[in-house]
């Protein structure tokens, strides 16, 4: 199994409710810095203690990581992600969610290999590709 895993930079909470919006989403775990043991490594001050350590958000039967990124600078790697939707609807939802404040690289539209692709970079620097292979009843 391998599961994409997005740093961010102390916005985690803002990019979660965005994500789960986007795509229907459902949260099935999450830890904040404070949930951590008191003898763990990281340390847990009061500007971190409510930052999100981890997080997992369910995508239909697939699912993402993601976290507030306190130390390295992982922000902005060179992969994407690609959601393969199953309807135009759903596509568009996600799309017009995403859409605000960012990089469109690709416009969404229909294509030589799908009903619907497009590409862009959200405000929070993930980049998606966003699709309709085969529209589903």
């Amino acid at each position: 199994m391998i599961k994409p895993f997005i740093f961010l930079k102390g916005n985690c909470e803002e990019a979660l409710k965005t994500y789960k919006k986007a795509f229907d989403g459902k949260i099935t775990n999450l830890t904040r810095y404070k949930d951590l043991e008191d003898n763990s490594p990281v340390p847990v001050t009061k500007d971190n203690e409510n930052k999100i350590l981890v997080v997992e958000l369910a995508i239909g039967e697939d699912s993402i990581l993601l976290s507030d990124d306190l130390n390295s600078n992982l922000v902005g790697t060179n992969i994407a992600l690609f959601i393969n939707l199953k309807t135009t609807k759903e596509a568009k939802k996600a799309w017009d969610i995403l859409k605000e404040n960012v990089t469109i690289t690709m416009d969404l539209a229909k294509s030589q290999f799908a009903e619907l692709d497009g590409w862009l970079v959200d405000q929070y620097g993930t980049s998606w590709n966003i699709t309709v292979m085969d529209e589903m009843p």
